[in-house]
């Protein structure tokens, strides 16, 4: 009789794992959206930003609870959770963080320096890792060590610091941590990212005229500090009355204050605030020539502008959604920061902002205006014309889930996107917003009859192409058929 087979377990290798996180983006500045986003469920109030250009890196600090060693939520410590796998403090359907991985983008970096506080400590703690992609597994020690003085730490990782970096290091003095860091807090120091081109895309100047900051911008558009639940009514044009039920979402917060270090004098630097909410054009004026869809010659031209927004409830979740419409033209004009044919400015590109889009507890996610190809939504199909998007943006936002590296929906999230219940709810928003808004009425209207007059024309094209085409085409006669014998037939 032959002896029990011993167990067998799958091996699992957190380092090579990592290594896959760590690289695992679509965007050079990714890290900083991840970490917004931790910041504000940690209840930051403050974030503040300095791009380091020479050491290809950044210093990250906010105010919120800091990582804590000791109060475990959901079984695992701040601390901990940050540098572990699948572990999260977070809470799924309250945060878009629930998985813990957006973090680990950090460690794609030659080191990662965390100087952090929680409320009832005296003292920071102190930790500094070397190549983290490579050196963290299973059995490194993360333990951090206590640090009466981290302003010194953190000028000692800068020995040979150059002008730049030596005026960030004169604001994050000994004044900054007993007085903006005495309480709590994190502040993370990045050094070699692994980015190529990194002051493409991490420098924060727009001082000289026509210089545009491709982080700063997308910070504005595709972070949580760039909620589209922030409606600023007043700035906006969407309605006041509208902005209650927005407030009352789960996650809404348009408190915390977020500073970006950038040249706001020549060759003087400074924290420049970066206002919170998704940038929504603001509404138009007494100087500007607005002029609706119908009263247009070319809707490329046109500079008409409306705003339509609310939310509804679905399998005991609430959604919001806005429907903001500026012209293609009024859209070139205000959005000068955004790139466009033969102009890059900061980067990101004007069409990247343009369509519908699905958001998750307030981080716009991916671009989804396939939602249009549903039969309940055939009424609105035209609004899914790449040329059309020019004119709108539309974002709904709920507590979907998004695959690791956020920049896509799970399926079960698609699945919803494709429910009837959950798409009638997309139609009544749209159908309200026809009735309510005449600028959305007379654009559909339009663009339906352009649509149908360029079909007509096409087709009216094609008759007269296969008229000219007859008198070249192959004849012939078939005289072994009685009905046909002495006719000519024109090959098809």
């Amino acid at each position: 009789m032959s002896e029990p087979r011993k167990p067998q377990y799958p091996v699992i290798s957190y380092n090579h794992i990592l290594s896959e996180l760590s690289v695992n983006r679509k965007d050079p500045c990714e890290v900083i959206r991840e970490l917004i986003s931790n910041s504000y469920d940690a209840n930051a109030s403050q974030i503040q930003i300095y791009p380091l250009l020479q050491e290809k890196g950044f210093i990250f600090f906010d105010n919120g609870i800091g990582l804590s060693e000791t109060e475990e939520i959901n079984g695992i410590t701040p601390y901990v959770a940050f540098f572990s796998i699948g572990k999260s403090t977070k809470i799924q359907g309250e945060s878009i963080g629930y998985k813990c991985q957006g973090s680990k983008l950090c460690f794609a970096s030659k080191k990662i320096t965390i100087i952090t506080k929680c409320s009832d400590e005296l003292w920071w703690r102190y930790i500094s890792i070397d190549n983290p992609q490579k050196n963290i597994n299973e059995l490194f020690d993360i333990s951090s060590q206590f640090d009466h003085k981290p302003w010194d730490s953190l000028s000692e990782l800068f020995p040979t610091a150059k002008a730049q970096t030596k005026n960030i290091l004169k604001k994050l003095n000994q004044d900054f941590f007993t007085t903006q860091f005495n309480h709590q807090g994190t502040m993370i120091i990045v050094e070699g990212l692994e980015v190529q081109d990194f002051s493409s895309f991490y420098s924060s100047n727009e001082y000289r005229k026509d210089e545009w900051s491709y982080l700063k911008h997308y910070i504005r558009f595709n972070t949580r500090h760039g909620d589209m639940r922030i409606l600023r009514p007043n700035y906006t044009g969407f309605a006041k009355r509208r902005e209650v039920s927005f407030r009352e979402t789960i996650g809404y917060n348009d408190q915390c204050q977020l500073f970006l270090w950038s040249m706001i004098k020549y060759n003087k630097y400074g924290l420049e605030e970066i206002k919170s909410g998704y940038p929504y054009l603001k509404k138009p004026d007494a100087t500007e020539k607005i002029k609706n869809p119908a009263q247009v010659s070319r809707l490329d031209d046109g500079n008409f502008s409306g705003r339509y927004c609310s939310t509804f409830s679905h399998e005991e979740t609430t959604y919001c959604i806005t429907l903001a419409i500026d012209g293609n033209r009024r859209a070139l004009n205000k959005y000068p920061e955004l790139g466009r044919k033969g102009y890059g400015k900061s980067g990101i590109k004007l069409v990247d902002q343009r369509g519908t889009f699905i958001s998750s507890e307030g981080v716009k996610i991916c671009s989804y205006n396939k939602i249009f190809e549903h039969p309940l939504l055939e009424n609105y199909f035209i609004l899914s014309d790449k040329k059309v998007q020019s004119h709108y943006i539309l974002i709904v936002n709920g507590s979907f889930n998004v695959v690791t590296n956020r920049n896509s929906l799970t399926d079960a999230s698609k699945q919803i996107l494709k429910d009837d219940s959950f798409l009638k709810h997309i139609k009544k928003f749209l159908d309200e917003a026809q009735r309510q808004l005449p600028v959305f009425r007379e654009l559909i209207e339009r663009l339906n009859k352009e649509n149908q007059e360029a079909k007509l024309e096409a087709y009216i094209d094609k008759l007269d192409k296969l008229k000219k085409d007859i008198k070249n085409r192959t004849r012939f006669k078939v005289n072994n058929i009685e009905q046909l014998k002495d006719k000519w037939i024109i090959q098809p």
